[in-house]
């Protein structure tokens, strides 16, 4: 939101509709904050599978474990309609960052390359 609203200053309806944009700008955001940290998740677990000498397989079949390991339940609140968040403008530019640095073929890139995608 660019500018500042004085909500005092909105009807109820007003405020209705600015708190659900609110709210879908924020899980969009949210969205894309997860999406990115299971793609971290994926290459440390790449750098693990390398550190312990295992043999390349299709990370995929690691999917559960690697993106199941650091679910924390967040603060309650009521549920609200689920959009397909994966078409948006900044799911997109994650999706292309990605695309460039190598995400999309992790087991052919060098310790040093996983290294650089986690930072």
């Amino acid at each position: 939101m660019t500018n500042t609203v004085d909500p005092r200053s909105l009807s109820l309806d007003e405020l209705r509709s600015l708190r659900n944009r609110l709210q879908a700008e924020d899980d969009v955001v949210s969205y894309v904050r997860r999406v990115a940290q299971a793609r971290v998740d994926l290459v440390r677990a790449e750098q693990h599978r390398r550190e312990r000498g295992e043999r390349s397989e299709d990370l995929s079949s690691e999917l559960r474990v690697v993106l199941s390991s650091h679910l924390t339940s967040g603060a309650p609140r009521p549920p609200r309609p689920v959009e397909d968040l994966g078409d948006n403008e900044l799911s997109n530019e994650l999706d292309r960052i990605c695309a460039e640095h190598g995400f999309s073929r992790l087991d052919d890139l060098t310790i040093d390359g996983l290294a650089s995608l986690e930072r």
